[in-house]
């Protein structure tokens, strides 16, 4: 999904020049001046994204009209937020070179599947407290 990379590649640049960093992109690398972070298949939150469509898709006896829009915030929801742990990462390797390895083969990985499940508790929620 080279298209998809460079894509979430040039949001988080854009991000982070807005915060002040100067950085650009190459295919799906963001390159600053003290550091480089490329994306990766794994680093594009799909399998995050997989797991929240598939379990809200499978949930019983909910129509998918009552699934739409679980699923079109959601999935802005969980795209937005990756962003977001790209310019984090970005940002850690400059600031906190110690821990970016942690953070990105552990720590982002976990904690965006946790958020997947989570919003996906948070609308099954939503979507039962509706109907009683």
């Amino acid at each position: 999904m080279p298209g998809l990379l460079n894509f979430q590649a040039k949001l988080a640049s854009f991000m982070l020049g807005f915060i002040g960093e100067k950085t650009h992109v190459e295919g799906d690398n963001i390159i600053g001046d003290l550091f480089k972070v490329s994306i990766r298949g794994g680093c594009d939150g799909l399998e995050a994204t997989a797991l929240y469509l598939i379990a809200l898709i499978a949930l019983p006896v909910v129509s998918l009209k009552e699934k739409m829009p679980a699923i079109l915030y959601g999935l802005l929801i969980l795209f937005v937020l990756n962003i977001f742990r790209i310019a984090l990462l970005y940002y850690s390797g400059i600031y906190w070179p110690k821990a970016f390895e942690l953070l990105h083969l552990h720590g982002g990985v976990i904690i965006f599947m946790m958020i997947s499940v989570l919003l996906w508790l948070i609308w099954v929620n939503r979507i039962i407290n509706k109907r009683n």
